[in-house]
């Protein structure tokens, strides 16, 4: 039978209310003292640093709700809490940097002074000790200085934990409507929610054993009625069942007479049940290690989705409940999954409705409208956007179960093992000693902050997603059980008798002990352990200055630390061992103390804007800013406003969405410019993903700037094991340069040993952009002795804009894949003697033949790589270049075979010629991408890698070279495309000197021309040529994405083409050639086509 005492037993050695307790004088003072400084260090230049990528979403999707355009809740950006509050923050004091973080140092102000109100339970210098931890906390003081909502769900978090404890010694109502209310606030904030529910609720779920065992077994229980009439338990009762009986009468279990843990379990559970109700997406999308369990799981699944029911999408909208449709409603498509999902989900809340019910009904009630009414205020924006429920109520866990899975940022399991004690010194250090002690021995609220602490590091490891804002969740619980240890030390010590000068002074003593020899180790054990062989700062090593300054420095730390020896000895000798053993803790606190807070100061005002610190993650670089200030002036000075048009993509466009806010003609492009979108824009901003395709369309016209954008911590301590470890341990240049990122931040050395530079203008880990100002603003700017230092500039123009025109492919095919007909970015097209048209499918290691309309005829060709001893193979290693003769013969130019294979029209391999090298020999090849049949029946072949045109007889016999590296007449730089006209002249794309040079039949040098569309030097620029019917030469401008003609003597005769993948468009056009009706095939190498223009004209 079980036994149940309802009266509540004290958790601590003081019961009573914190705000009854008296403050003395020094403790207001502190109190004020810690807070007032925290606020400062919050507030204190809020605005400076550039705004990070997650924070200009935040920012961005909070000013349109405070400019009226409203807010719809996406699970991608967590709850609308913080939306809300920054839209309120945008109303009253305007929309700057400064204002939108100041939500943030609003709630991490909060946090300091709410130690206060668990002072019973901390004790007088626990609490205060922990205000002063939090307040200069490296990880609270951060994200309390930058737009995210961890630190507001630090705050929902604690006060949901005050309340607990409130409650569990007061039991009084109002605790739990407040609990209420913090708990949709914390919903409606973020979903690490769940995790602190799972955390709270695992320790009522044992604390209140005896309450919810006996009522889930139906057992009948003694109850200890004293609690409830104050009748003394050893007495004779009455009952009519059984007459007169001695003691307690055992009765059945209920949840009203549940302890006062049971039913802050109750609360909590009956208000979050619905919130888990997307748990049951796991069936689909979780992993169960469990043999029996998993093939259930898995014909539950199968089951589902041969249904049609799919119960949290893995793509767009993630997280959403999708499947088969059932019907629409106006514009919401119902499937089975949402079905399913409603179902679920108005079982639970009728499920917790009659749990309340049957524990308290008017409480109950009470708490859902307080939890309800403010949760659903934020979920559909006050009632603006009622979808927001339904995203809330499913999504917002749905969304957070897929991402597991997606283990964003990729983080070890070990990450904050690693990240806490860089940042987190005293309270890690602290915490491990104290959850070890409380296990064994501890009061009922320690053992809760042991639990508390052990189970968030457990929980934060084994979720997928690891970042460095997370770490402030479990920071509070490390601050709180090492505030409390802290405390408990220096109450431990005898001030009465001991005096507070004599303690003071032996605490002060010890802590010059350890600062001295602290700094002693620095100079010395380096030197001892062979760390490095520089004599700054070690004594007597000669008669210099600076060595004079060494060696005094030196001896007066010895006697500094001799006389603190001295004198602790003496007061010890006074005091006793056990209070010197209590100060001396206290003391080595103190010094971890300086630590943390020195890493703090260091993080948040001296380096916050550089990357060497690991908690500044994904972060704006301050390019952003330098960029933005020229915006702005530049503007100002030629609009007198913010009218200036601007461009960006998309690799830009967080933060540059937030930034060009108020640009009344701003441009957003994406990832495909196009000359429209580009046309008149006086600047334009791209990320490193874009180049290309932006310079390409921008050619020479425009200055060019380049920043950083966005950087990330180095993560060198990925794939981290005992072997490394061990290592890094037993190499002292390893280990002093690990010390050197702990102690300064400071990656010089470890640079050094792993060839890396991790200076911050070559921070290895980042993404870059370009500011690209027009070379007529420029010039404009200068005249008027504006902020751009150059001179006037003579701006190029497109010698193709006369003749450039729109055409249509009339025949277009293909698409990726490798199945005939698909392709793999094919490089190259061939037109036979019979109008028949060959591609080389480049990383599908084929040729493919085709109709002149594109109907699939044959292929061949797999991918290997040969034995030059053996070269009669027919396996191909990406063929770059096609070729065919009169006799319909196929040369191919296999390019990582370094070779060229010849085949008949079927496929059929016939020969074969050249291997790797850069010899002189004509049979050395490095890398082939072309070849061609001139009308004189030799084979010419571009050896781009050996920088020359090689011809040969069609049996493989060298004939002459034509060029050598260089960039004068005649000498080539990464040679692609040859064509050889009726006359014998030699075309060649000399594509690293941007021009295409002539040649004689005999290799002599013409002409040449510029083009400087081809000026980049990428993998993906290798421009091809073709010659037609007209004499024209074609050539392709792979990064200008268009197709370009000339006469023989270089004049610009047509141009057409854009980004994209219309049929007016190219993505990285390459190979072309040209048939006997005076068309033109391309290869659109990225859109996986062949496009046809017919009867190109001028």
């Amino acid at each position: 039978m079980f036994s149940v005492n309802l009266q509540n037993k004290k958790t601590d050695y003081d019961h009573m209310s914190p705000i009854r307790l008296t403050l003395s004088r020094h403790e207001i003072i502190l109190y004020l003292f810690i807070g007032i400084l925290a606020v400062i260090l919050r507030f204190w230049d809020l605005g400076y640093r550039s705004v990070g990528y997650d924070e200009s979403l935040h920012l961005f999707y909070a000013y349109q709700l405070f400019q009226g355009l409203g807010y719809e809740h996406t699970p991608v950006t967590h709850g609308p809490f913080q939306f809300h509050g920054i839209a309120l923050l945008h109303f009253l004091f305007g929309d700057t940097e400064y204002t939108s973080r100041m939500l943030s140092a609003i709630f991490g102000s909060m946090v300091v002074f709410m130690p206060y109100f668990l002072r019973d339970k901390l004790g007088s210098y626990g609490s205060i000790i922990t205000s002063a931890l939090l307040a200069f906390s490296p990880t609270m003081l951060f994200y309390s200085r930058y737009a995210r909502n961890d630190i507001i769900m630090v705050f929902w978090t604690f006060a949901i934990i005050v309340c607990l404890w409130r409650y569990l010694d007061d039991g009084k109502s109002r605790y739990l409507y407040m609990t209420s209310i913090f708990l949709s606030l914390a919903f409606a904030t973020k979903e690490t929610t769940f995790i602190v529910l799972a955390i709270i609720g695992s320790y009522l779920l044992i604390t209140a054993s005896t309450d919810w065992i006996p009522w889930v077994l139906r057992k009948p229980v003694v109850i200890n009625e004293d609690s409830l009439n104050n009748v003394n338990d050893e007495a004779y009762r009455y009952s009519d069942r059984r007459g007169f009986y001695y003691g307690s009468l055992p009765r059945k279990k209920t949840l009203k007479n549940f302890s006062r843990s049971g039913i802050f379990m109750v609360l909590l559970f009956s208000l979050s049940v619905p919130q888990i109700a997307a748990a049951i997406s796991l069936i689909q999308i979780g992993t169960f290690p469990v043999p029996v369990l998993s093939n259930l799981v898995q014909f539950i699944r199968d089951f589902l989705y041969e249904s049609g029911i799919i119960l949290a999408n893995t793509s767009a909208p993630e997280g959403y409940p999708s499947g088969q449709i059932l019907f629409d409603i106006y514009d919401t498509q119902v499937t089975k999954g949402l079905v399913i999902a409603v179902m679920l989900v108005v079982t639970l809340i009728w499920f917790s409705a009659t749990l309340g019910a049957a524990w308290d009904k008017v409480i109950w009630i009470k708490c859902a409208l307080l939890f309800y009414s403010i949760w659903i205020i934020f979920y559909t924006t006050i009632f603006t956007n009622i979808s927001g429920i339904g995203s809330g109520i499913w999504q917002s866990l749905g969304y957070w179960l897929v991402q597991q899975d997606v283990n964003r940022g990729d983080q070890p399991w070990y990450y904050y093992l690693v990240i806490s004690p860089v940042y987190e010194l005293l309270p890690f250090v602290l915490s491990i000693i104290a959850i070890i002690y409380y296990v064994f021995k501890g009061t009922q609220f320690t053992r809760f902050l042991a639990f508390w602490c052990f189970m968030t590091f457990v929980l934060y490891s084994m979720a997928g997603e690891k970042m460095p804002w997370l770490t402030v969740h479990l920071s509070l619980p490390m601050i709180f059980i090492s505030s409390w240890v802290f405390g408990f030390w220096i109450r431990r010590v005898d001030w009465t008798r001991l005096g507070a000068s004599k303690g003071l002074v032996l605490g002060g003593l010890l802590l010059v002990v350890g600062i001295v020899l602290f700094d002693l180790t620095k100079i010395f054990l380096p030197l001892l352990l062979g760390w490095g062989t520089s004599t700054h700062g070690i004594p007597f090593q000669g008669t210099t200055t600076l060595q004079l300054n060494d060696t005094m420095t030196f001896i007066s730390s010895l006697v500094i630390l001799a006389l603190a020896i001295f004198a602790s000895v003496n007061l010890v000798r006074q005091i006793g061992k056990s209070q010197f053993r209590y100060i001396s803790h206290t003391a080595i606190v103190g010094f971890l103390a300086i630590l943390t807070v020195r890493t703090g100061i260091i993080a948040n005002y001296i380096k916050f804007d550089e990357q060497t610190e690991f908690i500044n993650y994904a972060s704006g670089a301050p390019g952003i800013k330098v960029v933005m200030d020229q915006v702005e002036e530049i503007s100002r000075s030629t609009t007198d406003g913010l009218g200036i048009k601007v461009a960006y993509d998309d690799d830009v466009s967080w933060p540059f969405t937030w930034y060009l806010r108020d640009y009344s003609n701003q441009v957003f492009f994406g990832g495909e410019p196009s000359r429209q979108a580009l046309e008149d824009a006086s600047l334009v901003i791209a990320g490193n993903n874009n180049w290309p395709k932006v310079e390409a369309l921008l050619r020479n016209n425009y200055h060019t700037f380049e920043y950083i954008r966005m950087w990330w911590p180095m993560q060198d301590y990925f794939g981290l094991d005992m072997q490394r470890i061990s290592k890094n341990i037993n190499d002292p240049e390893r280990l002093a340069a690990l010390w050197d990122i702990w102690y300064r931040r400071d990656y010089e050395r470890y640079g050094d040993i792993n060839g890396v530079d991790y200076s911050l203008s070559n921070w290895p880990v980042v993404d870059r952009m370009r500011f690209y100002v027009d070379k007529k603003l420029a010039a404009k700017l200068w005249s008027m002795g504006s902020m751009i230092d150059v001179q006037p500039t003579t701006v190029d123009v497109d010698p193709f804009e006369a003749v450039s025109v729109s055409r249509s492919a009339s025949v277009v095919w293909g698409s990726n894949g490798n199945n005939s007909s698909q392709f793999n970015r094919p490089r190259d097209v061939a037109v036979g003697i019979n109008n028949e048209v060959y591609v080389a499918d480049t990383f599908n290691h084929r040729i493919q033949k085709f109709d002149l309309d594109g109907n699939f005829i044959l292929q061949w060709g797999n991918y290997g790589i040969i034995d030059h001893s053996d070269n009669i193979t027919d396996v191909l290693n990406e063929p770059w270049g096609l070729g065919v003769s009169d006799d319909g013969m196929v040369y191919v130019a296999d390019t990582w075979n370094h070779r060229i294979v010849k085949f008949d029209s079927d496929g059929k391999m016939k020969d074969s010629w050249g291997s790797f090298g850069d010899g002189d020999d004509l049979y050395s090849m490095w890398g082939p991408r072309e070849v061609t049949i001139g009308p004189d029946g030799l084979v010419y072949v571009a050896d781009t890698g050996n920088k020359r045109i090689s011809v040969f007889t069609q049996e493989g016999i060298g004939v002459r070279q034509i060029g050598e590296g260089g960039a004068l007449q005649g000498e080539l730089e990464e040679p692609v495309g040859i064509v050889v006209g009726d006359d014998g002249s030699i075309y060649v794309a000399d594509t690293w000197n941007a021009r295409i040079q002539v040649f004689t039949d005999e290799g002599d040098y013409l002409r040449e021309w510029s083009v400087p569309e081809w000026e980049g030097q990428s993998l993906d620029n290798k421009p091809f040529l073709a010659i037609d019917n007209a004499g024209r030469i074609f050539a392709s401008a792979p990064e200008g994405y268009r197709i370009m003609a000339w006469d023989v003597y270089g004049a610009p005769v047509l141009g057409w083409g854009n980004y994209g993948n219309d049929l007016q468009s190219f993505d990285l056009p390459t190979g072309i050639d040209s048939d006997a009706f005076g068309g033109l095939y391309v290869t659109d190498t990225d859109n996986d086509r062949i496009l046809y223009f017919e009867g190109v004209t001028e």
